[in-house]
């Protein structure tokens, strides 16, 4: 699977979880970290209503875990891939296998995102989604 293309692919579809661009990128080497932070104490400043505040952060922090559990699982595929790659014998079918659950893993992990982020947007008003989205970092680019 070429890297840049699952990247893009990964960037543009966390746009349904975090829907602002912002300047400073979050990466694969640091898993989203800042973005999630940010997301955090932005919820923690513009969330008045202490109840619907500690449900957002709440939210965001299973958010947090099932992307750290993504993207340790993403590292290791991409190991599994360059070992694999090594073998002169491997066939089509082990990098196929590898690939199959991969795009499972990665559908698991994206259904998540948006389910969140659905439920997120409920709890909130216009105007407060778009102060706690209004972030610096982000895993969206800039155009």
């Amino acid at each position: 699977m070429n890297k840049n293309i699952f990247l893009t692919v990964l960037l543009a579809s966390i746009l349904f979880l975090f829907a602002c661009g912002g300047k400073n990128l979050a990466t694969t080497e640091d898993d989203g970290q800042e973005v999630i932070a940010e997301q955090k104490e932005l919820i923690q400043k513009n969330i008045k209503d202490p109840g619907t505040r500690a449900r957002l952060l709440q939210m965001t922090s299973e958010i947090e875990k099932q992307s750290r559990k993504f993207f340790h699982f993403y590292k290791e595929h991409n190991e599994k891939v360059a070992r694999l790659n090594k073998i002169y014998t491997a066939s089509r079918q082990d990098f196929e296998k590898l690939n199959d659950e991969f795009n499972r893993q990665y559908e698991d992990y994206l259904r998540v995102l948006v389910g969140k982020r659905s439920q997120m947007r409920l709890l909130t008003s216009e105007d407060e989604w778009r102060s706690i989205m209004d972030r610096s970092s982000s895993f969206i680019p800039e155009l």
